[in-house]
């Protein structure tokens, strides 16, 4: 059986720049950055958690906007990409997230996807834990209902990524959180701000 885990890091490891060159395109998407400042709208506080935080494109912007956002992701790659921008980065695990910390808000932009579907519950507990009680949490979630290896053909390369229907994924959500607003964003994202309950 295939390491998804280990395919994931190494994915990212070895195409850190081309991720980060293609994922700039979304800073044209007018239904993002609403999202984003919608979820800034919101927050108690000035803590934010960036959850797969990737290169660190929206934790930049959230810095210059006078929050304190923490990059979090399982790439030392990503990781090193964000500490080169200034920002405080570490290299965790989202399903043994540990921090001994509550955020005013987390940010989770595509970062979820790259769970199997059944690890999403306990996954949302340990963010849940992380999350001061009125903070706000972000999931941006691919759309389908494929769970496996999928060929990238941008980058000639396999990873493992589970996209999910609106209906279960709100389900598996809303055991922990509500749901504040929802958005489908053209032509395959889901995007949600949610709050504890």
């Amino acid at each position: 059986m295939r390491d998804w885990k280990a395919e994931t890091i190494r994915f990212y490891q070895d195409h850190a720049g081309a991720y980060e060159q293609r994922t700039k395109a979304i800073l044209e998407d007018k239904a993002f950055l609403e999202k984003r400042d919608a979820f800034l709208s919101l927050l108690p506080g000035k803590e934010i958690l960036d959850l797969g935080s990737g290169p660190g494109r929206d934790a930049t912007y959230f810095k210059k906007q006078g929050y304190n956002p923490l990059c979090l992701d399982i790439s030392p790659e990503m990781v090193k990409r964000c500490q080169q921008k200034g920002l405080t980065a570490i290299t965790e695990d989202i399903e043994t997230l540990n921090l001994n910390k509550q955020f005013d808000g987390i940010w989770s932009c595509a970062s979820l996807v790259h769970l199997p579907k059944q690890h999403l519950p306990a996954t949302l507990k340990k963010m849940k834990i992380h999350l001061r009680p009125k903070g706000i949490l972000h999931i941006g979630m691919k759309e389908g209902s494929f769970e496996g290896y999928q060929y990238d053909k941008r980058v000639e390369d396999w990873r493992f990524i589970s996209l999910w229907e609106n209906n279960p994924l709100v389900n598996t959500i809303t055991k922990e959180f509500q749901i504040l607003s929802f958005d489908r964003i053209e032509p395959d994202r889901l995007d949600y701000l949610c709050t504890p309950h």
